[in-house]
């Protein structure tokens, strides 16, 4: 989070900021940029449909939602979090998501990178292909 405010006080996008901090309410703006700390299931719904691409960890229910709603997600797994680095690497080996490392995230790169790379169509994902993702993990933590 601190490595992305930082980057996009020197962008001129229109960026939007959700930080998942339900107890604290209020809206912030730091150089044009909406920062909230919380939102309602029904408003977040509305800023990701209405986006052009999406910045998020790679977490299983949120990596969920985004695919429902067809959402472009660039996506940065939490250093560390096995399921998380697992499903980023999983999504982009299937063109599902594009994945970046957060040690060299670079907010511009990472837009850019996303407007060139090859989102695959929705009729080709289903729940069915995240489902045997997660029972693919399942089975390497197992051995």
């Amino acid at each position: 989070e601190n490595l992305l405010i930082t980057q996009i006080k020197n962008s001129n996008a229109k960026i939007i900021l959700v930080r998942g901090l339900p107890a604290e309410k209020k809206l912030l703006n730091i150089n044009g940029v909406q920062i909230y700390n919380h939102l309602s299931s029904a408003d977040l719904n509305k800023i990701i449909c209405a986006s052009e691409f999406i910045i998020s960890r790679s977490g299983y229910s949120t990596i969920m939602d985004l695919m429902r709603l067809e959402s472009k997600s660039i996506l940065v797994a939490t250093p560390g979090q096995t399921e998380q680095e697992y499903l980023a690497k999983f999504l982009l080996k299937n063109k599902m998501a594009l994945s970046v490392d957060q040690n060299n995230f670079d907010l511009h790169d990472a837009v850019e990178k996303a407007k060139q790379f090859s989102y695959l169509q929705k009729q080709f994902i289903n729940a069915h292909f995240l489902e045997s993702a997660i029972e693919e993990l399942k089975e390497k933590f197992q051995q």
